[in-house]
């Protein structure tokens, strides 16, 4: 958050809340979250890349994306539990309304996909969950403009 001294107001910075997910790259805490989510997601994608080659040679190969999914999340919830308990009590207010909104969000769109699966007999991908990181960045700028 940064206050300006001409009009006192709050400038929240909405492209790295949007895209990122957090309050920008000014703090350390920021810095090594980003550190640790690009490690996180180096991880995700190494063991994606380990499940696809091996999955053709091994039988067994494919099962090798279990373990890795769930290191790679694991290390960037772990990351962002370090993040959050650095924020102030304003930044942190923001970013469980904004976890809320894409709580609610995504559940909703969960039961929409789950109702137009079996009225219509069509197979949902799971990996349609990804959309919950986007709806939290939504919520965050809709937080931080309320506290603006």
């Amino acid at each position: 958050m940064m206050t300006t001294q001409a009009d006192a107001t709050t400038a929240w910075p909405y492209w790295t809340l949007f895209f990122c997910g957090h309050f920008g790259r000014a703090t350390p805490a920021s810095r090594q979250l980003n550190r640790q989510s690009f490690l996180g997601l180096a991880i995700l994608a190494a063991s994606t890349l380990g499940a696809a080659l091996l999955g053709g040679v091994l039988p067994w190969g494919e099962l090798l994306l279990v373990p890795g999914a769930a290191l790679g999340v694991g290390w960037i919830l772990r990351a962002y539990r370090h993040y959050f308990a650095q924020l102030d009590e304003l930044s942190l207010r923001i970013q469980h309304e904004a976890i809320a909104f894409a709580f609610g969000a995504t559940l909703l769109a969960a039961v929409v996909a789950s109702a137009a699966a079996v009225v219509t007999d069509i197979t949902i991908n799971p990996l349609w969950i990804v959309v919950a990181e986007p709806l939290r960045g939504v919520g965050l700028v809709l937080a931080a403009r309320r506290y603006r």
